[in-house]
């Protein structure tokens, strides 16, 4: 009797030890409401290889790329340098001659100056005759229809003349003079003359080129 009473305390209070720590464990619990929750934002990797792989899933912001350019077209532009006729010399070349003249008709050719060689001195306002020999170099004739007439240069009061000559074969020689007067103006004066056919047009020596007369004015 006693025996029983003994084992029955016993037994009731191992089964209220049991209880009470069932009630600590459910306090202690982070179920139990009024526990702090851990805040998923706050959660720290463990190592550095856990925060690389983080780094590695998180989302990557890429820079906006700038517009496109569109590169201007450049359009070359070419220029055409003009082929420039070259001035024939004074010497003309009988191809020149050709293109001016193709019959080579009228060609004249110098010989001398007669009278006033280049650089005669000549008073002031003075009257002279200027004379040259020339010959035909042409295939035409000349005859009293040419002129002798002035080209540029100081003209010194000279006229156009017509030659003194009913004909002038190819190869034949005259002398044609013109009457002129001294500038005023001291120093050297230079006079152009050519010859002009019967149809207007204007030749010379070689078919080109003027001769001239050339004085030096001076004083009384």
């Amino acid at each position: 009797m006693n025996k029983a009473r003994f084992n029955l305390n016993r037994s009731t209070k191992f089964v209220f030890v049991i209880g009470i720590s069932l009630i600590i464990s459910a306090c202690n619990s982070p179920l139990s409401e009024g526990a702090a929750q851990p805040d998923p934002a706050e959660t720290v990797p463990a190592d550095a290889a856990a925060a690389a792989e983080l780094a590695e899933l998180a989302p990557q912001t890429s820079p906006t790329p700038p517009p496109s350019v569109t590169p201007l077209e450049v359009t070359a532009v070419i220029t055409e340098v003009a082929t420039q006729t070259p001035v024939p010399s004074q010497t003309a070349t009988d191809e020149v001659l050709q293109v001016l003249n193709p019959s080579l008709c009228d060609v004249a050719g110098f010989d001398a100056d007669v009278t006033i060689p280049d650089g005669t001195e000549i008073e002031a306002n003075s009257t002279f005759t200027k004379t040259w020999r020339l010959h035909n170099d042409g295939t035409c004739t000349w005859n009293s229809d040419y002129e002798l007439v002035f080209s540029s240069g100081d003209q010194m009061g000279g006229e156009d003349v017509h030659i003194p000559a009913d004909t002038v074969a190819p190869g034949e020689t005259i002398d044609i003079s013109v009457e002129l007067v001294a500038p005023t103006d001291l120093g050297t004066h230079i006079g152009y003359w050519m010859l002009r056919n019967a149809s207007g047009t204007v030749f010379g020596i070689d078919g080109l080129d003027a001769f001239y007369v050339e004085i030096n004015v001076v004083g009384d």
